[in-house]
């Protein structure tokens, strides 16, 4: 582990470096090629907040991410107010013989910087100010794995999170004349999980668990709404049936009650059968009811048709004619 604390000291380990590799950079024609802050092949963790806020600090959606604002890529570590307690972290993975990462003049933070280039892995802890962090003598024609990692600072005294800003203006690479466009770098997949640690703050507010259901529960569930389904279906099919029979028993009711003659009429064919009787022969008169009789002995208002076979009828006495 090196311990950046100068930017002289940064400046000289790189131009020692660099001397190391006049030889080969003087015999291979190379490009220098600058890479969007917002490309693909960054992979920034929790994530790369696009606000449509004038500054992305009022946008409470992104607090605890990176954010964008006049070109310049930046991070101000986690927020666990916020419920954000993933470190920030970028990465990238390209083939290039040189990689430079220039921060811009806000940037106070310190950041760890870890590079995977084949079996070689290198750690360097990063303190602000820095201007440039290089990772030369790479192996243009091999895949290079860099990853930044957000160091928190907290107080001594208080151990309260330290307000330190990390700030990215710039990131380029020199790659080999040679070296087509397609093969700078991966096709667009992350990196494996290895080589992307997940860095967190670990804080006393734990997430609550989230309740799981078991299988059975479930069944069990299905089984009940089932039970209750066919229970409601029978008893609202077997309620329909009975008010349907209770509709035409009724009306077959009304129906037979309209073919049998009223009481009125039963009681005036009475009377008059009973006068018919008295008279001996003939056809009688009904006392007392100042009523016209028919000849055939009933009174001229009962209604005439079928007389019914329960009704006795007696024609004509002796004393009459036939």
């Amino acid at each position: 582990m090196l311990d950046f604390r100068h930017p002289f000291l940064v400046a000289t380990c790189y131009l020692g470096l660099l001397q190391l590799c006049v030889v080969p950079v003087a015999a291979q024609q190379q490009d220098n090629v600058t890479i969007p802050l917002d490309s693909p092949q960054i992979i920034y963790t929790p994530f790369l907040c696009e606000s449509l806020y004038d500054d992305p600090d009022d946008d409470p959606q992104c607090r605890g991410a990176w954010k964008s604002l006049e070109g310049i890529v930046y991070t101000d570590g986690p927020d666990p107010a916020a419920g954000s307690n993933i470190i920030p972290q970028l990465f990238i993975k390209f083939q290039a013989s040189t990689f430079v990462l220039t921060t811009a003049p806000s940037s106070t933070a310190t950041v760890n910087v870890t590079l995977n280039s084949g079996n070689q892995i290198a750690d360097v802890r990063v303190l602000a100010p820095v201007e440039h962090i290089n990772a030369v003598s790479l192996d243009p024609r091999e895949f290079t794995t860099l990853s930044v990692t957000y160091v928190p600072e907290f107080d001594a005294d208080t151990g309260e999170a330290l307000q330190r800003r990390f700030a990215i203006s710039e990131i380029e690479l020199i790659v080999d004349e040679d070296i087509p466009m397609s093969s700078w770098f991966p096709s667009a997949t992350p990196p494996p999980s290895s080589a992307l640690p997940t860095v967190t703050v670990t804080t006393s507010i734990s997430p609550s668990a989230t309740p799981t259901v078991s299988s059975a529960t479930s069944t069990n569930r299905t089984r009940i709404a089932q039970a209750i389904g066919l229970t409601v279906g029978l008893g609202l099919g077997l309620t329909l049936l009975a008010v349907i029979g209770f509709f035409v028993w009724k009306r077959r009711r009304r129906r037979l009650e309209s073919e049998l003659p009223s009481s009125r009429s039963v009681k005036e064919l009475e009377r008059a059968v009973g006068a018919t009787q008295e008279g001996g022969g003939g056809v009688g008169f009904g006392t007392g009811s100042g009523r016209r009789t028919h000849r055939d002995g009933l009174p001229d208002d009962f209604p005439r048709g079928r007389i019914p076979s329960w009704v006795g009828y007696h024609g004509p006495g002796p004393g009459g004619r036939a």
